[in-house]
Order: structure tokens, then C-alpha cells, then sequence
């Protein structure tokens, strides 16, 4: 009998945002899961959380690690910030109503 193992995770990281640590598994298919420190499990943020953002320019800039062992990243915040006012402009609802017959 074999005995398969299947990888849901990846390895571990952590990633500083703001003088908070975020962790999380770094998946080679699917990408980033935040997870909680202690326990583990899947921890849910909100799809526009600056999380998202920083993981995303941490692997365009070559997923490097410091010394201990966080993720080495960088990025210009106004420049995030302006790009969210954009999104948020662009992604307003509709404000259009079609004519009653």
C-alpha cells in the first residue's frame, strides 16, 4: 500500500503590513491562503485587503525573503492608495435606471 500525500499549503510565510504580520501559505499552483498564527486554519479577508496587494508585489518582485525569514518587499503606499480611488471610481454601481414604460 502507498501512502499519497497531497499538499493543500504551501511553506508558510509571513508578510509585514504595516507593523502587523500577516501569515500565510504560499501554494506553488494557487497562490496565497492567509491562515491564523496560532491555529492555522484559513483566515478570510476581504478581497480588497491591502493584504492582497502586498503579496502581489512581493511575487512580482521575486518572492526574496529577509534574514528572518518574512517576506522582503516594498512599495510606494500613495501610489496604492491612488490606484484604489481609481478601482473604486471605475467599480461604482450604475447609477442609470432605465425609463418606466
Amino acid at each position: 500500500m502507498k501512502i499519497t500525500h497531497i499538499s493543500f499549503g504551501g511553506p508558510e510565510r509571513i508578510i509585514e503590513i504595516g507593523g502587523k504580520d500577516y501569515h500565510f501559505e504560499m501554494h506553488p499552483h494557487l497562490g496565497p491562503m492567509p491562515i491564523h498564527e496560532k491555529s492555522k486554519n484559513e483566515r478570510k479577508l476581504s478581497h480588497n485587503h491591502f493584504f492582497w496587494h502586498a503579496v502581489s508585489i512581493w511575487a512580482q518582485q521575486g518572492e526574496k525573503l529577509l534574514p528572518d525569514g518574512k517576506c522582503d518587499w516594498h512599495c510606494d503606499v500613495s501610489e496604492y492608495k491612488a490606484e484604489q480611488r481609481l478601482i473604486k471610481k471605475l467599480t461604482k454601481p450604475n447609477q442609470w435606471k432605465p425609463a418606466m414604460k
